[in-house]
């Protein structure tokens, strides 16, 4: 048999009507049985027997609820006697052989279940908006859509209340009255029952898509009251967040693009209210609301990422370009947009300098500031990019390439500079054209030319010499007696930290594979690879391999890695040629770097590498002095 109620839910003094029919058990779907038509069902309800006729095989039954009926569920119960029909049926749940054709098997039965209550019933619609979303449901947008609901408030004999009630409205996925699901409050009027309510939905908590609305009975009333619900569509407010290109934040930080180039602009979809991540949302790109459109989906996380060209359209009077940023509305997620505005140049202004001799393009440089370049010289190479409105440059990479030396990459800083100390080198031949070249992107550079001369033939013998430079017999002596004093201070420091150290078996570090002596250029290129590995260590010591090149080279001392830090200081010191400063500070860093164990900071490596410089640059205008 086969049963339903028009509700299950049923006030005090109140009807509700059962269809009843019988219905073959094994067929999908299940057709009625046509030879019940004439027959009678019979029904329990509350106690009472009803019969009806089974009319176009169903019967359809009316059943009050009497006042004082107990507020609790209550069966109502169809009963047909199938073997009336002569039919060779099995029915109701028989399904053991043995009990077939026993009376309990020729019965066919349904029950369904009815719930009594008495107090206030409340029935309200929902007037506005009048916009529906999947399954013909109204659509809110939490914080924005203005909801009007209202309706009606009955007694238990479904008159309007004579007195007003506060009303309760809720909006949740479930259908439990929480503090955190109160949208807004009313009062039904007195004697017509009627209530009425306009708020805008909100509440972090609401899931997009379909919720529950419903109206209760404050508490405190001493009313019980029976609701309705009505489904919502409740539809989430997106946006776009960390939106960047190239990885850079362009709405705190500037970002230089050139016409041509490909960028990449990256970003999340949003909810605004629960950060909750949108899957699948087309989201657009557009530069300056014309051409190309971009587009892609967002991935699970809420991501998405679109590669774009920089416009040839772009000229150098246009000192800004704008990306608009679209995100189109899904089933549960609204549309929203916004833009980026980058910095756009097309031209590159490089001002270059040697040392502090400013560099033309094109020209030829042999001397700098009347100083011959000679072929072991040390220099400063620097330079400033700017754009056609005097903007740095900044973050981008240039490559610096000296002709028979190699390629250098430098970052520019944020003021569009950079700086490479150019080693000297004895093998760079002399009276020969050398071209310099700085190059930003593929086709946009500067050159010029140097010129060597060969280093002059050194005249001084030693520091046996009885006249020290300067013709002073005295400012020799005076000389390593300052140098003496400064460093007998860190003498007693360094040999209580590093005593026990200078005993333990440590291998000197190799100048570099295949170089049988100490060459200034491969220590150097070292140098920059230890620096760029964060071996910050390594490179201090190779500092003071430089410094040991140097003095071979340019003092002649032959024996200068056999020598001690500090006995190669005073040699050197004695020559009055270097800041003594800075050879303390070189020897302080190497010592700290070679016999320590603690991890060496890049600090130190900074200050050896400083220290280096100061020497090198001494070195230009001081004369070439073998010593030994």
């Amino acid at each position: 048999m086969g049963m339903s109620t028009n509700t299950t839910l049923v006030r005090e003094q109140e009807d509700f009507f059962a269809l009843a029919g019988l219905l073959y058990y094994d067929s999908d779907p299940l057709p009625v049985v046509p030879e019940t038509n004439g027959e009678d069902i019979s029904f329990d309800w509350l106690g009472f027997t009803y019969t009806d006729t089974i009319v176009s095989f169903i019967t359809n039954t009316t059943f009050t609820v009497p006042l004082g009926t107990p507020l609790t569920q209550h069966v109502l119960e169809g009963s047909f006697n199938v073997s009336s029909l002569g039919l060779p049926f099995v029915v109701g749940d028989i399904r053991n052989e043995a009990l077939i054709g026993t009376p309990a098997a020729d019965w066919a039965n349904e029950t369904v279940s009815i719930t009594v209550y008495t107090g206030a019933g409340i029935t309200f619609s929902i007037d506005d908006p009048v916009g529906t979303g999947p399954g013909g449901d109204p659509v809110v947008l939490r914080e924005e859509t203005s909801v009007t609901i209202s309706g009606l408030i009955e007694d238990s004999f479904g008159n309007p209340f004579v007195s007003a009630v506060n009303l309760e409205i809720y909006v949740d996925q479930g259908t439990t009255q929480t503090a955190t699901t109160l949208q807004a409050t009313t009062i039904a009027a007195g004697g017509t029952g009627l209530f009425s309510s306009t708020f805008n939905i909100s509440g972090t908590y609401l899931p997009v898509g379909d919720n529950n609305m419903w109206v209760d009975v404050a508490t405190g009333q001493g009313i019980t009251a029976v609701t309705e619900y009505e489904t919502v569509t409740v539809v989430g407010n997106s946006t776009i967040l960390n939106t960047e290109v190239n990885s850079t934040d362009v709405l705190t930080d500037s970002f230089m693009v050139m016409p041509g180039e490909s960028i990449e602009l990256t970003g999340t979809m949003r909810d605004i209210y629960d950060n909750r991540a949108i899957d699948d949302m087309t989201v657009t790109a557009q530069w300056e609301g014309t051409g190309p459109v971009y587009n892609v989906n967002t991935t699970p996380t809420g991501l998405f990422t679109i590669v774009m060209p920089v416009p040839l359209s772009f000229t150098a009077v246009d000192s800004q370009g704008t990306i608009n940023i679209e995100a189109f509305a899904t089933t549960y997620y609204d549309a929203s947009n916004t833009s980026l505005t980058l910095d756009i140049f097309t031209t590159v202004n490089f001002a270059v300098q040697i040392n502090s001799t400013n560099v033309i393009e094109d020209a030829g440089y042999g001397s700098l500031d009347s100083n011959p370049l000679y072929n072991n010289s040390t220099f400063t190479l620097q330079s400033n990019l700017t754009d056609q409105f005097d903007r740095p440059i900044a973050d981008r990479t240039v490559n610096i390439t000296i002709e028979s030396y190699g390629i250098i990459t430098r970052t520019l800083s944020n003021t569009g500079g950079f700086s490479y100390i150019f080693p000297g080198d004895d093998t760079l031949l002399t009276n020969t054209d050398y071209t310099i070249t700085i190059t930003f992107k593929e086709n946009i550079e500067f050159s010029f030319r140097v010129n060597f001369q060969v280093y002059p033939t050194p005249t001084n013998t030693g520091v046996t010499s009885s006249e020290p430079p300067g013709g002073n017999e005295n400012l020799g002596p005076i000389l390593i007696g300052i140098l003496i004093a400064m460093v007998s201070g860190i003498i007693i420091v360094s040999t209580v930290y590093a005593f026990g150290r200078f005993r333990k078996s440590k291998s000197r570090p190799g100048i570099a594979t295949g170089v049988d002596k100490p060459d200034l250029n491969a220590i150097l290129k070292l140098i920059d690879e230890s620096e760029n590995a964060k071996d910050y260590k390594r490179a201090a010591v190779l500092c003071y391999r430089a410094f040991e090149s140097i003095c071979m080279t340019n003092f002649g001392i032959v024996n200068a890695p056999s020598l001690s830090p500090r006995e190669l200081a005073r040699i050197i010191a004695s020559t009055n040629r270097v800041p003594v400063r800075d050879v303390t500070m070189l020897v302080m860093r190497f010592e700290e770097a070679r016999f320590s164990d603690h991890k060496i900071p890049k600090s130190t490596y900074t200050h050896a590498r400083q220290a280096l410089h100061n020497i090198q640059l001494a070195m230009e205008n001081a004369p070439n002095t073998a010593q030994r």
